[in-house]
């Protein structure tokens, strides 16, 4: 028999018991477990990130739609605190600028982080189910953004240096 590191078995036990979650009473993501979400994406994230440039994140919880935002923005400052975000995000016209359905944003939410951009931020909406704010979903949310920005470069980056 091969031989399981504690920490892997720990992670894999805490996915089983949120998977069986559904199938028990649903407990919704609150700020703790989101800043700790935010502290794992951003390990993963800020690797590729300029250095001296860090991610700051605010978020707005919405229990009646069952919806978390969470506005990444860049700054200067390392480690910053998580806060909610103070302005107005109308959901619909950032689905809709992001040339996104509505209906399937909300049928998409249930299992997949939504990423969109505005003018100057990242916006991920994800479900407030306790599955959707695990170390390994950080990680899995920062390769999927990593994806989405890599093939939307300009097209002068393929012809230049010969990334597809």
């Amino acid at each position: 028999m091969q031989y399981l590191p504690e920490q892997y078995l720990a992670h894999l036990y805490q996915i089983i018991q949120l998977m069986a979650s559904p199938f028990k009473e649903t407990k919704t993501v609150d700020k703790e477990t989101l800043q700790v979400y935010v502290n794992f994406f951003r390990q993963s994230f800020e690797l590729i990130m300029q250095e001296g440039l860090h991610l700051t994140a605010h978020y707005r919880l919405s229990e009646e739609k069952g919806i978390v935002l969470i506005q990444w923005v860049e700054t200067q400052e390392k480690n910053t605190e998580l806060s909610e975000i103070m302005e107005d995000i109308d959901l619909l016209t950032l689905v809709k600028e992001n040339k996104q359905e509505y209906e399937a944003f909300i049928e998409n939410i249930q299992t997949n982080t939504q990423i969109f951009f505005s003018e100057k931020n990242i916006i991920f909406c994800k479900t407030t189910k306790m599955t959707q704010w695990t170390e390994e979903q950080a990680q899995t949310d920062s390769r999927d953004l990593f994806g989405i920005l890599i093939q939307n470069m300009p097209q002068y980056k393929t012809e230049t240096y010969g990334i597809s």
